[in-house]
């Protein structure tokens, strides 16, 4: 199965394309049928494919940052393949912040255009688009990264996020949602008909309760269906033959496990046979269509591991050191301890070997 994402989806806003809201029109981002598929033990010292997805994150696989060999399916930006340098040319910012505190916003900003831009790029050439990007999203103190994206998206640039249990005022600025389960499209619409959708299934919210909460909680199965075939789907057990007198220990969460990976087959399954999984294959028919009749290739997984970034790994280490030594200047307390600490393990270690015999026996064995 496959997915659109665009506007305020996971995937936000893009190209250059003003609509009649004067809201840029963004870029339909489009996965198809995308899953690993591993080698695992079958017996007998053989070896079986096993397609997995659950434990790969999904957006590493959108900014092409995860080994291409054993990913299977595509991924279509307007029904065209990603180029093969889509991971050098992309931004990505992981949820732990990175960026070090000592470091202004202007130096943070150089220093990724001195790692990412070109050999063509002088040092005035990439002062000046330092600048540009800090005239443009207005980046005069720390912001936070929600106000720096809707301003890249006002901007025309492609946004691709994910929001973990979002709150009801930002829930409600979503135009579409997209919700994933062990590796499976659970739902993918209208934000506010995701409600409708869980309803026509027996799922019932609760007054004043959180969608984003209550969508977890139905995936997760703390919440039960009114309708008993959804009941009776939800709770049907694999049933093994056992040897008499056996005692068997029920491992509680590979149990909890299980029923949840059962819950997301059911729950996606009823969505791909509803109005809006037809809508959504509907939807998706055109890019893949386009994709088949172009006659453009997906890169090879030997051409995407081959591209590297513009710099090459000297200019990368200076650059980083350079970076480095700025933080120790602008951090002298933790330089100090650094040295503090350095000089002490340095002192015990020259005291256990001081005046040692040059003989291998008494000498370095004894200690």
């Amino acid at each position: 199965m496959g997915v659109v994402l665009n506007r305020f989806t996971e995937i936000c806003l893009s190209t250059g394309d003003v609509t009649s809201h004067s809201r840029y029109q963004g870029s339909v981002v489009s996965f198809h049928n995308l899953f690993y598929e591993v080698m695992v033990g079958a017996g007998c010292c053989k070896k079986a494919p096993k397609e997995i997805i659950k434990d790969v994150r999904l957006l590493d696989i959108l900014a092409a940052r995860k080994d291409p060999h054993g990913l299977c399916g595509k991924v279509l930006i307007n029904g065209r393949p990603q180029p093969a340098n889509f991971r050098l040319m992309s931004g990505y910012v992981v949820q732990d912040d990175v960026v070090m505190g000592t470091l202004s916003i202007r130096e943070n900003l150089r220093f990724s255009a001195d790692l990412r831009l070109p050999k063509g790029f002088d040092s005035d050439d990439k002062e000046a688009k330092v600048k540009k990007v800090l005239h443009e999203l207005s980046l005069a103190s720390k912001q936070y990264r929600i106000t720096v994206y809707c301003r890249l998206a006002e901007l025309g640039s492609t946004i691709i996020f994910s929001i973990h249990q979002p709150r009801y005022s930002i829930f409600k600025l979503c135009d579409s949602l997209c919700l994933l389960g062990n590796g499976e499209t659970i739902y993918h619409g209208p934000a506010d008909q995701a409600i409708d959708f869980f309803a026509s299934l027996g799922y019932e919210i609760e007054e004043h309760d959180n969608p984003p909460d209550f969508f977890l909680d139905v995936i997760l199965g703390n919440v039960e269906s009114s309708r008993p075939d959804i009941v009776a789907l939800n709770s049907e057990e694999a049933t093994e033959a056992l040897p008499d007198a056996v005692a068997v220990v029920v491992d509680t969460a590979e149990r909890d496990a299980k029923k949840t990976q059962r819950i997301a087959s059911n729950l996606a399954k009823q969505f791909s046979s509803s109005e809006w999984g037809i809508r959504m294959q509907e939807e998706l028919k055109p890019y893949e269509d386009g994709y088949n009749t172009s006659g453009e290739h997906l890169p090879s997984k030997e051409e995407l591991s081959s591209l590297t970034y513009h710099s090459n790994p000297c200019v990368q280490f200076g650059v980083v050191c350079k970076r480095t030594f700025k933080n120790l200047i602008r951090n002298p307390r933790t330089s100090f301890l650094q040295v503090v600490t350095l000089s002490f393990f340095a002192l015990i270690t020259g005291a256990i070997y001081f005046q040692t015999p040059k003989d291998c026996e008494s000498g370095v064995q004894n200690r």
